[in-house]
């Protein structure tokens, strides 16, 4: 290990050296200088640390007078970013084993995009736009199918919660002084002076470890009790986007752990589990109103009303009916992806590719040549850039990580194919594999899962027996000294 951190550490101490001198010319380019320091700091220290260093900045949330970004010739470049690259590096010079679902279908997907866009002459700043975010999910998929489950599951756990805290106390903070968090979502849909939505970097990340939760408890790996440091933050994130996506996430993450689990008990669990929550939640919205005239209950009663009008009452089709930015989707996205679907089904029309006109129903704004090239659902996006052949080099090899995460195996691989699963049914309404940090949290969901089918086929799939105060951690505890000999 030392070898390979050693010569990383050589290749950012030159780069240091000539970015400080640049930095004399270039001020901005002060946060590359940075970033490279402190990776290598990291790198020196303990090199695994570079992969945990990479999740904390891409899912924390924070106060938007926090930096997150620098920007380098007038490209934004968030923190995560250079992070995420350093870690496949190391990654790739020092975990060499592999398992047996690859990322090179998903690589070779925006490769077969890239190419046909380059033959067709689509513009090369849009070819840039749509594959810059899309190319982190391979990533991130690389590094954890060697790293996380591989290496040092628990370290990552211990993580989480930090994460899920601190983002939990800037959201609230956020939405009760009417301020903003760092990378968040602007203008999002649906918000109001009483209830603004936040959807911030932590947000889909408490959604996956909610998910995560709900699937160990439907397999009977923990109970909602002993998760309580990881849902209880994870909730305020959550409600706080008023997202009927959440919905959709965990409804697909709890029926997958159910087929993977394939037995009574689990029904029972999960029974009892919607329930409880059903009840839990209802007793303490029902007692706000008790509790009127002491501050911040008004606040809550605000959210809480938010969210049943928002969310909970947006689910029917009358409602969806109703809902300007769905129908936006359905008659001024859909029906154009669906029209170049049939134009060119087999390979697509390359990335880059305008799909309709500027304008369709809404008026010109400064969004409105972006609205050209992007889409709320992924999946006929990519068969409108990549056509049938980039659609099934991608969804094939994720295909089989789930298809071998629902025939069995240890608590990872159910945590994870069901966050996952739950990430790719929210893509048919938000694109996770196009956003900033989801196309990294979808690639890590994934490669993890993936990583956990070669442990589970090593170690037999079976996790600690006892229960500790950790009891997730305990869960994955693999015995990892036998692993990695």
């Amino acid at each position: 290990m030392r070898t390979y951190s050693a010569i990383v550490v050589a290749i950012s101490i030159c780069s240091a050296c000539v970015l400080g001198a640049a930095v004399v010319v270039e001020p901005r380019l002060l946060y590359v200088l940075i970033v490279i320091v402190v990776g290598a700091f990291l790198l020196a220290q303990n090199p695994d640390r570079i992969v945990y260093a990479t999740i904390f900045l891409a899912f924390l949330s924070v106060p938007n007078s926090f930096p997150t970004s620098f920007y380098v010739m007038g490209v934004q470049v968030r923190f995560y970013e250079p992070f995420l690259v350093m870690s496949v590096c190391y990654v790739a010079l020092r975990y060499r084993r592999r398992s047996r679902f690859g990322v090179t279908g998903i690589v070779l997907a925006i490769a077969f995009g890239v190419v046909l866009a380059i033959l067709l002459s689509n513009p090369v700043s849009r070819i840039y736009i749509d594959t810059r975010l899309f190319i982190y999910l391979p990533m991130a998929y690389f590094v954890a199918s060697r790293f996380f489950v591989i290496v040092n599951t628990r370290a990552v756990l211990r993580m989480i919660p930090w994460v899920l805290w601190i983002s939990a106390i800037s959201t609230i903070a956020a939405s009760a002084l009417g301020s903003k968090l760092a990378q968040m979502q602007s203008e999002a849909a649906g918000s109001t002076a009483e209830a603004t939505r936040l959807i911030g970097p932590a947000t889909y990340a408490a959604v996956v470890v909610v998910s995560g939760v709900i699937a160990l408890v439907i397999g009977g790996y923990a109970t909602i009790r002993e998760t309580w440091i990881y849902w209880t933050p994870a909730l305020p994130l959550m409600l706080l986007s008023f997202s009927r996506n959440i919905l959709i996430s965990i409804f697909v993450a709890g029926l997958f752990a159910l087929v993977a689990s394939r037995s009574w008990p689990a029904v029972v669990r999960l029974i009892r589990t919607v329930v409880v929550t059903v009840l839990g939640l209802g007793l303490l919205y029902w007692s706000l109103s008790g509790l009127a005239g002491i501050p911040g209950v008004s606040w809550i009663q605000a959210q809480a009303d938010g969210f049943l009008i928002r969310v909970v009452g947006g689910i029917g089709g009358q409602a969806i009916n109703q809902d300007g930015s769905a129908q936006f989707r359905f008659q001024q996205e859909n029906a154009y992806l669906v029209a170049e679907i049939y134009e060119s089904p087999l390979w697509g029309h390359g990335f880059g590719f305008a799909y309709k006109p500027i304008n369709t129903g809404r008026a010109i704004s400064d969004k409105s040549e972006n609205l050209q090239y992007y889409a709320h659902n992924f999946y006929l996006w990519i068969l409108v850039k990549a056509g049938l052949v980039g659609f099934l080099l991608m969804l094939i090899p994720i295909a089989r990580v789930l298809g071998a995460a629902l025939r069995g195996g240890g608590p990872v691989r159910l945590a994870t194919g069901a966050a996952a699963a739950g990430l790719l049914a929210v893509s048919i309404v938000a694109p996770m594999p196009l956003g900033s940090p989801t196309a990294v949290l979808l690639g890590l969901v994934i490669g993890a899962c993936a990583g956990a089918s070669a442990v589970d086929r090593r170690q037999g799939g079976k996790p600690s027996p006892h229960r500790t105060r950790e009891p997730i951690v305990a869960a994955a505890g693999y015995d990892l000294q036998k692993q990695n000999s």
